[in-house]
């Protein structure tokens, strides 16, 4: 009897259907596996900076126990490259383990200005901006800085190189009235203190050094911030505080309680992202006493001990 041979079974791809040669692959398709392999990309690019960044923030631990000064600054200075990193110092260190340290020191690394405004625009609900307005906002800086204009950077955007969450779509600067010129920005007076201008679709909002506190900010209270290598000097964190307590009895006074709200909540952030660095509120009223009255200092120290106290579901 002639043994019977078993049917061979196909293999998947012989049984998968097969295209019509003149059958093309939709272009949505196309596109969207292109922006898969993007993201892919930006993911693996984005953890090989993570790895480095917590290289080098491990490093910069070891020369804090060595007895290093400022390590903030350290870090400033070395150029600690993460584009959404956010470390501590002395407690968990690329998810390794638990906080075995007395203290824990945070540092923020901060996106690209360009990308801070662009981003603002596009996901505003009320008025999304399509036009990219990125390469506007690196010319703004790159002629500040061919001019030679003395600027610092203050603002939504300078808050976010000490606090996380808060969005703005324009740019603040501190300027000299006599650097208004020397820009094709179109900048035009409000008042004595403040002017607008706009640069390439940007919206540039003007503080002018002719009032007595801008300057002395300018001045006293700046330092140097690396937004994703860019080096922009930017107003410190008691120079932005300082900004947003004297804007408050104007705010309250003018009834413009939404943003007097938004300012008291960037003081509150300001306080709390200190992490471990001492704000001394006494010297900052002390610091604004020639600038405002005697009942607006006892309202704004009000406002801080209120903030001090607060606790929520203790």
């Amino acid at each position: 009897m002639e043994e019977s041979k078993p049917t061979p079974v196909p293999s998947r791809a012989a049984q998968a259907p097969k295209l019509d040669e003149e059958q093309e692959v939709p272009s949505s398709a196309v596109s969207t596996r292109r922006a898969l392999d993007d993201d892919l990309s930006l993911a693996r690019s984005l953890d090989g900076k993570l790895t480095v960044a917590h290289a080098q923030l491990e490093e910069l631990v070891v020369a804090q126990r060595r007895g290093r000064p400022d390590p903030h600054r350290e870090v400033m200075r070395e150029g600690v490259d993460g584009d959404d990193v956010a470390c501590a110092i002395g407690c968990s260190l690329a998810r390794r383990g638990p906080c075995r340290g007395p203290s824990v020191i945070f540092y923020r690394v901060v996106l690209r200005i360009d990308e801070i405004v662009q981003n603002a625009h596009a996901f505003d609900p009320r008025a999304p901006v399509t036009t990219d307005l990125r390469p506007s906002v690196e010319a703004l800086f790159d002629e500040l800085e061919a001019k030679g204009v003395d600027y610092v950077l203050v603002g939504g955007v300078a808050l976010l190189a000490y606090v996380e969450g808060r969005n703005t779509q324009d740019i603040d600067l501190i300027v000299s009235p006599d650097d208004l010129g020397k820009l094709p920005w179109g900048a035009t007076a409000q008042d004595a203190d403040f002017a607008r201008a706009t640069y390439r679709g940007v919206r540039v909002d003007l503080l002018l050094r002719t009032n007595a506190l801008f300057d002395e900010v300018a001045k006293t209270a700046r330092t140097t911030v690396p937004f994703q290598g860019r080096p922009v000097v930017t107003a410190t964190r008691e120079g932005l505080l300082l900004l947003k307590l004297y804007a408050l009895p104007s705010l309250y006074r003018t009834a413009n309680l939404a943003r007097a709200a938004l300012y008291e909540t960037d003081v509150l952030m300001l306080h709390q992202g200190a992490q471990g660095a001492t704000v001394d509120d006494a010297a900052l009223l002390e610091r604004l006493r020639p600038h405002l009255s005697g009942h607006d200092i006892a309202e704004l120290r009000g406002i801080l001990e209120e903030q001090r106290a607060r606790r929520r579901f203790t």
